[in-house]
């Protein structure tokens, strides 16, 4: 059954990646599929947690099958809580995507967390740190620009909050396999 389940999110993930890519959805639409997306990679980790036995909390769901109703529901509650958070740090990092000295303390103070809370709780749905979710998300925001052809690579790069022109090109080139100004040639 969570084999099953596996495959089933699998197949939801491919798509969902596919359409967050269309540069004609609204912007507030691509969130929500972006949201839909980290959500379906969360329970792709559990399931596989399950699938190997893992402990989650103090007690193995392998082990326990009879509550498997009520775990099942606190999961989709968790689910619920992370895309929540989600949602208010992305809002937090949008209103701040040009700002150059927007850090990880600033959306930590804002989203009313310590840093190492706010650390612990991104690490945990996104098995990331919250600068390279930040950066990350500039960079999301970076590819959309340079899809336009609208603006410089430079341009871009101080439109996503990104002070260092070479810095922006390093760290898009390692996450996309493509230089900024290959990437503008390519979509057009």
């Amino acid at each position: 059954m969570l084999h099953d389940l596996e495959k089933s999110l699998a197949l939801i993930k491919g798509p969902l990646d596919e359409i967050s890519r269309d540069n004609n959805i609204e912007e507030s639409k691509k969130n929500k599929l972006h949201l839909a997306i980290w959500s379906v990679q969360k329970a792709q980790k559990t399931i596989s947690d399950l699938i190997l036995g893992k402990k989650i909390g103090d007690k193995s769901y392998i082990d326990i099958p009879n509550s498997e109703t009520a775990e099942n529901l606190k999961d989709t509650q968790y689910l619920q809580i992370d895309q929540a958070f989600m949602e208010k740090m992305i809002s937090i990092i949008k209103a701040h995507i040009n700002d150059i000295d927007f850090t990880v303390d600033t959306l930590s103070q804002e989203i009313g967390m310590s840093r190492s809370s706010l650390y612990h709780r991104i690490k945990d749905i996104c098995n990331c740190a919250p600068a390279d979710f930040i950066r990350k998300f500039r960079l999301e925001k970076a590819k959309e620009l340079l899809e336009t052809s609208q603006y410089t690579v430079s341009e871009i790069a101080f439109k996503t909050g990104f002070s260092d022109v070479k810095y922006f090109r390093t760290v898009f080139k390692k996450e996309y396999n493509n230089s900024p100004r290959n990437f503008t040639k390519i979509s057009q």
